[in-house]
């Protein structure tokens, strides 16, 4: 064990407390043996010393699970707040996605209404050309009607 200087008043409170024979031979500098007054003396000593180191370490312990308590709780609020965040941004992705799912059927709805309409315009397109068809067989007739009829004429005024 490492020595250190023990105030005067913890000396006294020694002193009082084994007789000062015991004091007295602490302080004429004799650490006796085991047995002696200077003996008893450093050993009670010791265990002031130790008392105090326990108390001096029991009150550190104290402070640094207060200091780790406080952590712990300032880390538990943060991961709350982490957990909201996410929940919050779990949220905001479902209503992008359901909002791209709606886009998605618009966009189907669109493609589906497009390719119809293309539909119709071709149908369309054929009964134009069928319609036209028709307007050239009828102009071929008309020719040919005018044709027979010129034809009419022309032996009618012979005759």
């Amino acid at each position: 064990m490492k020595k250190t200087l023990i105030p005067a008043t913890l000396a006294i409170a020694v002193g009082l407390t084994f007789g000062t024979a015991a004091l007295a031979a602490a302080g004429a500098g004799g650490a006796g043996g085991p047995g002696s007054a200077g003996g008893a003396m450093n050993q009670s000593m010791e265990m002031v010393q130790t008392k105090s180191q326990v108390r001096a370490q029991i009150k550190s312990q104290d402070k640094l699970l207060t200091r780790t308590r406080d952590q712990l709780k300032t880390q538990d609020q943060l991961m709350t707040r982490t957990r909201d965040q996410i929940k919050t941004q779990d949220q905001l992705l479902t209503q992008i996605r359901d909002q791209l799912k709606t886009q998605d059927q618009m966009r189907t709805q669109t493609r589906e209404q497009l390719q119809a309409q293309e539909q119709l315009h071709l149908k369309t397109l054929e009964q134009l050309k069928t319609q036209e068809q028709v307007l050239l067989k009828t102009r071929d007739q008309l020719k040919d009607q005018e044709q027979i009829q010129l034809k009419t004429k022309d032996q009618l005024n012979a005759e």
